[in-house]
C-alpha cells in the first residue's frame, strides 16, 4: 500500500483528474492513462479516481469544482514542464509544486477575508486570537499547511470570501456582487454538493427578528431590483453548477449521475455522537479548541443577534448532513476533516466569546491557558499524524 504524501495523490489526484484527461491526454471519457499514471507515481493504493459506467465509459468519481479551481496552478505549471526536463504528463514535480503553492496562496486568501469580515463586527484583539485558535489549535492547519489540496482549505477561503460578499453586498446591493456570491455559492456546490447550503448565508446574513425577516423577503420578491439580483444570483450559480451536468451528459449520456455506488447518508439516524466524540475521529476530541466556537453562541446571541440566525441554522444544517454520511470518520481525516470549512462561519461565535470574556480577568486567563494546550496538543498531533508515528488513519 502506497504511504505517498505527494500534493497530487489520494482524493486530490480524483478532483484533479480532468485537467490531464482534457488538457493532455484528449481523454475525458474513457481515462486510459488512469492506471499506468496511478502505478507510475504511486499516488493511491488503487485507481479509484474514475471507475467503470455502464455506458463504457469511464466517470470521474470525484466533482469539478477542485480542477476547475486548479486550473489556472495547473495551465502554469504545463508551460514550465514543457520548457524543462521534467515530463508535461500532469503529475511530474512542476505540477505539484504548483498545486501547493495555490493551495496555500488559498488559505491566505481565506484568512485575508476571514479577518475583514470579522473586524466589522468584534476588535482587532478578538478577530487575531480567534484566527490564531483556528490556525494553529485545530486542524485547519494540517489541511491548510500539508494536506491543503484537499477541498478543505479551498471551501474555507470560499466561505470566507462569501462572507465578505455577503456583507459588502447589504452595505450597498450591486448586481456584479449578487452575482459573484452566486457563483461562489456554484463554484462551492460544483466542489461538494451538500455546500449548496452555502446559500443560506447570503438570504440569512443580518438577520433579526420577523419584522427584518419580513423585509428582506419583501425587497427580494416584491421588488423589481431585489428580484433582479436574486435572478443575477441564479444566473451565476448555475454558470459554474451545470458544469458537472454538462460532464456526466458528454461521458454518460445522463444528465445526473451517483458517483458514490454504495456509500450514501443516514438521514434519519446521524452518526452525531460519533462524529462529536468518537476517538476514531471525533470533531472536539482531535479539535477541542472548538469547543470555544460552540459555547460562543450565546454569546453571539446576547451581542451581535443579528449574526446568529445565519451563524446558527448553517452551523446546525452543516453539521447534521456531516455526521449523516455514513463514512462519517471520513478515511484518511486527521479528526472531522469535513467540518474545516465551516471554521470559516464558526470564526464568529468563537470571536463573540472571547470579546465577551476579554473584560473578565478569570475568563481572559481560562481561554489563553485552554488556547495553548489545545495549540500543543495540535501541533501534537498534526506532527505524529506525518513524521510521529503514533497516529494511523483508517
Amino acid at each position: 500500500m502506497t504511504k505517498t504524501e505527494a500534493t497530487i495523490s489520494w482524493d486530490v489526484s480524483g478532483y484533479y483528474f480532468y485537467l490531464p484527461a482534457l488538457f493532455i491526454y484528449k481523454d475525458i471519457k474513457k481515462v486510459e492513462f488512469r492506471d499506468s499514471v496511478v502505478q507510475q507515481y504511486e499516488m493511491s493504493s488503487g485507481s479509484y479516481q474514475a471507475y467503470d459506467h455502464e455506458s463504457g465509459n469511464r466517470v470521474m468519481k470525484y466533482s469539478a469544482g477542485m480542477a476547475l479551481q486548479y486550473l489556472p496552478f495547473f495551465a502554469i505549471a504545463h508551460t514550465v514542464a514543457a520548457y524543462s526536463r521534467y515530463p508535461a504528463d500532469g503529475f511530474s514535480r512542476p505540477y505539484q509544486m504548483a498545486i501547493s503553492f495555490g493551495s496555500l496562496l488559498m488559505a491566505f486568501l481565506g484568512l485575508f477575508y476571514l479577518r475583514k469580515s470579522l473586524l466589522c463586527y468584534f476588535s482587532d484583539t478578538a478577530t487575531a486570537l480567534t484566527l490564531v485558535l483556528i490556525v494553529t489549535a485545530t486542524n485547519y492547519l494540517n489541511y491548510s499547511a500539508i494536506d491543503n489540496a484537499m477541498t478543505h482549505n479551498w471551501l474555507f477561503a470560499l466561505y470566507a470570501l462569501l462572507i465578505w460578499q455577503s456583507i459588502r453586498f447589504y452595505e450597498r446591493p450591486a448586481s456584479w456582487r449578487a452575482w459573484c456570491i452566486g457563483a461562489t455559492v456554484g463554484l462551492m456546490a460544483l466542489t461538494r454538493p451538500t455546500e449548496i447550503i452555502a446559500v443560506l448565508i447570503p438570504l440569512l446574513w443580518g438577520l433579526e427578528g420577523r419584522k427584518p425577516l419580513s423585509e428582506r423577503l419583501q425587497f427580494f420578491l416584491s421588488n423589481r431590483r431585489g428580484l433582479k439580483f436574486l435572478l443575477v444570483a441564479a444566473l451565476g450559480a448555475v454558470t459554474l453548477g451545470s458544469i458537472q451536468l454538462i460532464y456526466w451528459k458528454y461521458v454518460t449520456g445522463e444528465w445526473l449521475v451517483y458517483r458514490y455506488q454504495d456509500q450514501g447518508f443516514s438521514w434519519l439516524r446521524p452518526h452525531l455522537w460519533q462524529g462529536f466524540f468518537s476517538g476514531k475521529g471525533g470533531w472536539l476530541i482531535y479539535s477541542p479548541a472548538m469547543i470555544l466556537s460552540l459555547a460562543g453562541f450565546i454569546a453571539l446571541w446576547r451581542k451581535k443577534r443579528p449574526l446568529f440566525p445565519a451563524v446558527a441554522i448553517f452551523a446546525c444544517l452543516f453539521i447534521y448532513i456531516t455526521f449523516a454520511w455514513d463514512i462519517w470518520w471520513y478515511g484518511g481525516s486527521l479528526g472531522q476533516r469535513a467540518m474545516v470549512q465551516s471554521y470559516a462561519v464558526l470564526a464568529f461565535p468563537m470571536a463573540a466569546l472571547i470579546q465577551s470574556a476579554w473584560k473578565q480577568r478569570a475568563l481572559k486567563i481560562g481561554i489563553i491557558t485552554f488556547g495553548l494546550g489545545c495549540i500543543y496538543y495540535n501541533v501534537w498531533l498534526t506532527h505524529q499524524a506525518h513524521k510521529g508515528g503514533l497516529f494511523v488513519t483508517e
